[in-house]
């Protein structure tokens, strides 16, 4: 935990970057269980850990696509291409399907198909 906070600290991501940044893992990772807790049926501690675990697997995935896998372009940057534009003008194909969502919107999907995983595991 604490060489993931030093790593996040020193990546040159100014205060409300590294706030927004904490934003989502808080979102990704605690959202659904707490809903689903709060109104949900919860049958088991697996439900709530899957949620967790792929929702922050996910975001981070996420995020390392559009920072360090596929980052854009200074060029493309410049013409005023969004992000998902810039992964179907050069790639395509599934990425751009990926590409067009932000990281929490896919963290947060992912965190509710691993609570749904953890739910039919019990039955």
């Amino acid at each position: 935990m604490v060489i993931g906070g030093v790593i996040f600290a020193f990546s040159g991501e100014t205060i409300l970057g590294l706030l927004e940044m904490s934003l989502s893992i808080i979102l990704v990772g605690l959202f659904v269980p707490l809903l689903m807790g709060l109104y949900g049926k919860p049958k088991s501690e697996l439900s709530g850990v899957l949620a967790i675990v792929l929702g922050a697997i996910f975001w981070l995935l996420r995020e390392l696509m559009e920072g360090v896998f596929l980052p854009i372009t200074k060029a493309a940057s410049n013409t005023g291409l969004n992000y998902a534009e810039f992964v179907q003008n050069e790639h395509g194909g599934i990425l751009y399907l990926i590409a067009v969502f932000p990281s929490a919107i896919c963290g947060v999907a992912a965190s509710f198909v691993g609570y749904w995983i953890g739910q039919r595991k019990v039955e």
